[in-house]
């Protein structure tokens, strides 16, 4: 599992960030549907129409994918991706087009966009030496991002092992990024390749670390449920994120917002129930039973991630919080399952 880490973040280092430093968002294909031909690169073709046959299974239960076309092997994520094609030549379909992208382009994929990733047919290899085309594929999720490398070929199709990485920071950084492609506001080109290079290095960072279980992914994701919504509540938890593991007081969050602090207090309540204070007193800590309970990582990496620089004063901390010190609440688990 290791190799795969190390060899994504090789090529992050040498060939991507070298990309955008060269060519800005010139090799960026946002794809926001519909697709416009003359928005592509020179290189990159439109090479088919396909409507979907018919209807969608929605995926209620998944913490990732929103609707699959089983027949046609494609899916609609909840969370937005990013792809890079790597070597050779990629045929992708995002919506209701085919695009045939050559090596050394990077596409943004918004949420809920079908496109032929790997979840109606994983399957995973331990040779990829026979392959021509390679994609390193990045899903971003509120608090962590998903990689994986696709290796295909005219008949064949296959993935790495998909291994999820904390990472809080990246997504409201993509999200800005979209919206600043969206807009196109002046000089949007040039922050747009300054949010990129920051994506990019805050994952190579994350991806230094202990890789996440998968099952742990979605009980990270479900403390941020409103982080995709433009609610007060929304706004808030993207703004924690970005500056994670340090969560910002609620003076600093009006500010930001551009309200008072005491309207901001009163707004939240009346939409969450709960005031503020105990919302953002309560984040590092939901976050720390999560990892505990779900992971088998050091109790002191899982300070050193929740941003504690002192193990023992993380567990007086959480002693405080839970009643229990993390060591005796791993133990309390453990007796409850057997």
């Amino acid at each position: 599992m290791r190799r795969y880490t190390e060899e994504i973040s090789f090529w992050v280092r040498s060939r991507l960030l070298p990309l955008i430093r060269r060519e800005g968002v010139n090799r960026l294909i946002f794809c926001q549907p519909p697709m416009d031909p003359k928005s592509l690169p020179q290189d990159v073709q439109i090479v088919a129409h396909q409507e979907p046959s018919h209807q969608p299974t929605i995926q209620r239960r998944s913490w990732e994918v929103s609707q699959i076309w089983r027949k046609e092997k494609i899916c609609a994520f909840r969370f937005p991706h990013l792809a890079y094609v790597l070597d050779g030549v990629a045929e992708i379909r995002l919506g209701t087009v085919v695009l045939r992208i050559p090596s050394d382009t990077l596409l943004l994929i918004p949420p809920n966009v079908p496109i032929d990733d790997d979840q109606p047919h994983r399957r995973f290899f331990t040779s990829s030496e026979n392959f021509l085309t390679k994609v390193v594929w990045f899903l971003v999720a509120p608090s962590l991002v998903r990689t994986h490398i696709c290796y295909s070929d005219s008949s064949r199709h296959f993935f790495t092992p998909l291994q999820f990485f904390f990472a809080p920071s990246v997504y409201p950084l993509v999200l800005t990024l979209m919206d600043e492609l969206e807009r196109k506001q002046e000089g949007y080109q040039d922050v747009a390749t300054s949010y990129l290079t920051a994506i990019f290095w805050q994952i190579l960072r994350a991806m230094k670390e202990i890789p996440l279980p998968e099952h742990c992914a979605s009980s990270l994701i479900q403390i941020f449920p409103e982080v995709a919504d433009d609610s007060l509540p929304g706004q808030i938890c993207r703004l924690i994120l970005q500056t994670f593991p340090n969560i910002p007081s609620v003076q600093r969050l009006a500010e930001f917002i551009g309200v008072s602090p005491s309207h901001l207090r009163h707004t939240f309540k009346n939409q969450t129930g709960q005031s503020l204070q105990a919302y953002l007193r309560s984040l590092k800590l939901r976050m720390a039973r999560v990892l505990l309970k779900q992971t088998d990582f050091p109790i002191a990496l899982i300070a050193r991630i929740l941003g504690f620089h002192d193990p023992l004063y993380f567990s007086r901390w959480f002693r405080k919080g839970v009643g229990f010190s993390p060591s005796d609440f791993r133990r309390l688990l453990v007796i409850k399952s057997s």
